[in-house]
């Protein structure tokens, strides 16, 4: 388009108001003719929604079904919607050729009589040393010519030593096409308010002219955007419920950017900011806020981080498949928007790089908060992010939009697999939000979640894609929904997570889930009010079908759950449970299924409906030096199990018995204490080896007057009686229990109401507890 017919009869009395000092003069001819032909407009251009192979309908990593304990994974890329759309897209080398606008020198050759008189007389009043502009506009009018016309005239000035700057003033103004912007120039709007008053869908501000630039990191550089309310006010849109929608700012191909202090205004089925190759860039003390609320397809984060392919980032060639690298997003607020930060689409074998999100406060967003897909050496810390559907999701790959960078084949071994995230200090309340454009959501606080890619995801490697060495570490996770979910995601650390959850929920709340996930540490983590349990591994599921190894669960606290305290389900070999304190449970304490090689090691358990510990079908496990106290049926219940050691455990005052084993061989069933339960049996065993069926020492009346204590004792070997006294016990008098269970012990005469502690030990070493007043 000429640019006479971009500023004609709208530039009348516009002036401006210059940087520098100095008498305004005509600049040079060859300065004032680079104001000829710009390219194309991006007036009709869509962000790329449209050409975009993802449907609106397509799941989200998060919206699949829901799981038991030993049902299918409830996430995953290996849905049969996702493989039915998986594919790589990439630009061919021969639209990279290809512009939509003029060359340099075709440029060049321009003369300044494409100028119109009003052109002319702005730019002439422009000094040849400026470097800084002030528009004088009046409040209310359309600038978006005038704008373009001194961005381009002042970008044609600025250098990497000289750098530019155009300030909008305090105003209202209307924009109604694309603003471009150029390198080593400072747009600066503070108190500006610019509204988009066209009714088609146009981006607002993108870098430069011309479709092509110089690609990877190297188009454009050192550009900072800086203050102004941008309303992209979607109210005054046609065709709303059409097919696409529009970005605000679309930036590619491209090092050190800035955009600070900026508001954005009113999305519409798509992005507020769009960075996709560009490199070192900061996005601090933004708002963001509004988008039109009955389309809730797609994912329409407010900041989307992406990559340079035709079909998820148009009109900025070549499509090389650059990907962003160290990117700060500060100390912004995102409100009342759909989808906060973060990339649904990826590049194959090309991570997003030193992705850091820190500070910002995220509140009522309808999806989730952040999503890290395919990153690495990345972090989100220290934000605040308040009635969320979803918190912080890190994602290895999302195969409906996995794509191919130009040249590149595919294969396994290179891939980054997304690894070295840090997620810490967050402040996470989940909404109770349950259906997301017509499908059922499930919220979250944070979600691990690499992929299984099935053979019939067309152009992706077949295999497992680990999400590895996350930190999960000192977030707050609250309200409704599962508080932290891993799926294929290894040698990862979660400490010292606070997660206070609600017990009215449609679904199952976790606290902590591990599917497929191995070499992990759980640890330190406070678990609270789960509606089902507070920490669950196993293999995800028949679907996933890969279990979770070598995990270590440890010093956590976890009480009031409507399910289990902790359950390990099948396949999960060389588990650690240790020093966890589990209590107010409305099933067992801590539940170990069809695993090897486990250790359920000094953990206390207390206050639980069904049993303290409960076993089955494990093998060469140990099990020592646990507390387990007032559960209402049995402290430890082994069945179907091989135990190296049962070793040193403290069963007190349980409904029923201390031990029960059941069909099991005990090896190492050794110095277990078992005081004050609620059954005739200390350990109660059948069809077992290792283990003997012991009865609780009875005996005749005992009263002041007695100086032999006789009864039965089946399954013990000695009795020993001691006298309970405040200073301890002391110990009166011993005896050797017969073949056939009886014993007699010889025992000073006591005073009327001395509690004497009857202590019965089995052939294995352990101690049976039992009291009796002497009358």
């Amino acid at each position: 388009m000429n640019m006479k017919r971009l500023v004609a009869g709208i530039l009348l009395g516009l002036s401006l108001e210059l940087g520098c000092s100095g008498a305004a003069y005509a600049e040079a001819p060859e300065i004032a003719a680079e104001f000829s032909d710009t390219t194309e407009s991006d007036s009709f251009y869509t962000d790329g929604t449209e050409k975009v192979q993802v449907p609106d309908d397509t799941d989200d990593p998060e919206m699949l079904p829901e799981s038991g304990e030993e049902a299918e994974a409830s996430f995953g890329s290996d849905s049969e919607e996702q493989q039915s759309e998986a594919a790589f897209f990439s630009g061919s080398s021969d639209e990279m050729a290809f512009t939509d606008g003029s060359s340099d020198e075709a440029q060049a050759e321009v003369q300044a009589a494409d100028l119109s008189e009003e052109e002319a007389e702005i730019l002439a009043k422009i000094p040849a040393d400026a470097t800084e502009v002030t528009l004088d506009v009046q409040d209310g009018t359309d600038i978006t010519n005038v704008l373009n016309l001194v961005l381009k005239f002042m970008g044609q000035r600025a250098t990497d030593v000289s750098p530019c700057k155009v300030i909008i003033p305090p105003g209202n103004y209307y924009i109604s096409n694309t603003i471009h912007l150029y390198s080593n120039m400072t747009l600066y709007a503070q108190g500006a308010v610019i509204t988009k008053s066209s009714t088609n869908k146009h981006i607002i501000l993108r870098l430069g002219e011309e479709v092509l630039s110089d690609g990877g990191y190297n188009g454009y550089r050192n550009v900072t955007i800086d203050g102004g309310t941008w309303d992209l006010n979607y109210q005054n849109v046609e065709g709303k419920e059409n097919p696409g929608g529009f970005v605000g700012f679309r930036i590619g191909h491209a090092t050190n950017i800035t955009v600070k202090n900026v508001t954005f205004l009113n999305n519409l089925k798509s992005h507020f900011l769009e960075l996709a190759g560009v490199k070192d860039a900061v996005v601090t003390g933004c708002t963001f806020r509004g988008y039109w609320k009955d389309y809730e397809g797609g994912g329409q984060e407010c900041i989307q981080l992406d990559a340079c392919l035709d079909y998820i980032f148009p009109r900025y060639q070549p499509f090389d498949g650059a990907v962003c690298e160290n990117v700060l997003i500060e100390n912004n607020t995102f409100e009342d928007v759909f989808a906060g930060v973060g990339s649904h689409s990826m590049v194959y074998d090309r991570p997003y790089r030193n992705i850091q999100i820190r500070n910002n406060t995220f509140r009522n967003i309808r999806k989730r908060a952040v999503w890290c897909l395919n990153y690495v050496d990345s972090a989100v810390e220290d934000n605040t992010m308040e009635h969320v559907g979803g918190g912080v999701l890190v994602c290895s790959m999302y195969t409906p939009n996995t794509h191919l960078a130009p040249d590149a084949a595919p294969g396994t071994a290179g891939n980054q697999y997304s690894s070295n995230i840090s997620v810490k200090n967050n402040r996470i309340f989940i909404s109770n939000t349950d259906k997301i454009n017509g499908k059922s959501w499930k919220g979250y606080g944070i979600q691990i979640q690499g992929s299984k890619v099935n053979a019939n995801a067309a152009g992706i490697p077949e295999g497992i894609y680990k999400v590895t060495n996350v930190t999960v570490e000192n977030n707050l996770v609250s309200d409704v929904g599962n508080a932290i979910y891993m799926y294929l995601a290894d040698n990862c650390v979660v400490n010292k997570n606070r997660i206070s959850l609600v017990h009215a929920s449609s679904f199952s709340i976790t606290g902590i889930y591990l599917a497929g996930s191995s070499g992990n540490v759980i640890s330190s983590n406070k678990i609270g009010d789960c509606k089902g349990n507070g920490i669950c591994a196993n293999n995800g599921g028949r679907t996933l079908n890969a279990a979770s190894t070598d995990n270590k669960i440890t010093g956590n606290i976890i009480n009031n759950t409507l399910n289990d305290g902790i359950y390990i389900g099948t396949g999960s070999t060389g588990t650690v449970i240790s020093k966890n304190d589990v209590g107010v449970n409305n099933k067992s304490g801590i539940v170990v299924l069809d695993s090897k090689k486990c250790q359920v090691i000094s953990n206390k358990v207390s206050d639980c409906r069904l049993d303290g510990i409960y076993l089955k079908n494990i093998g060469d496990t140990d099990i020592k030096s646990n507390n387990v106290t007032t559960v209402k049926r049995y402290g430890v219940q082994v069945i179907s199990s091989q135990l190296k050691s049962l070793y040193g455990n403290t069963i007190t005052g349980n409904g029923n018995c201390g031990l029960r084993i059941v069909q099991s061989r005990i090896s190492g069933n050794q110095q277990n204490r078992l005081r004050n339960n609620g059954s005739s049996y200390a350990v109660y065993s059948r069809n077992s080896t290792g283990s003997v069926l012991v009865r609780l020492p009875a005996s005749a009346r005992i009263t002041r007057n007695t100086a032999r204590i006789t009864g039965t004792a089946a399954g013990g070997r000695r009795l020993t009686v001691y006298v309970v006294t405040k200073s301890g016990n002391k110990r009166i008098g011993q005896g050797n229990v017969t073949s056939r269970g009886r014993y007699s012990v010889s025992i000073p005469k006591q005073k009327k109401g001395t509690v004497l502690l009857l202590l019965l030990t089995d052939k294995y070493g352990n101690r049976s507890y039992t009291e009796q007043k002497v009358l």
